[in-house]
């Protein structure tokens, strides 16, 4: 198992939160559903720096949303403040009329690699 793997393991633990209710079998963790090998993704949106060459707001905008991409996703995986999202990778971009620029990424874990 990654050392990935295992910090998420350990950091999105069940919580008093998850205990059962009447009997009720708990509700999968998100740690549980991302080792069984589902895929997360997440979206960023990037939008033109006003007053830049359309060749540079452009850019500026894919970066942007590259960086909200990821940030989302951090936040899907609950990756700590300050922590760094690995093994993912982009899935499309979208370039809007308007200049704009959606982006979206996912993450898959490896299993059953030492």
């Amino acid at each position: 198992m990654t050392a990935t793997v295992t910090f998420l393991l350990v950091a999105l633990g069940s919580s008093p939160a998850d205990a059962p209710r009447n009997g009720a079998a708990p509700a999968p963790t998100q740690a549980a559903q991302l080792v069984s090998g589902r895929v997360v993704q997440a979206k960023g949106l990037g939008k033109p720096a006003p007053g830049r060459p359309k060749a540079q707001a452009r850019l500026m905008a894919r970066r942007a949303a590259e960086v909200t991409a990821v940030r989302n996703l951090g936040k899907k995986l609950a990756v700590p403040r300050g922590g760094s999202v690995r093994s993912f990778r982009y899935v499309s971009y979208v370039h809007r009329a308007d200049g704009s620029v959606e982006v979206v990424v996912e993450y898959q874990p490896i299993i059953g690699r030492k």
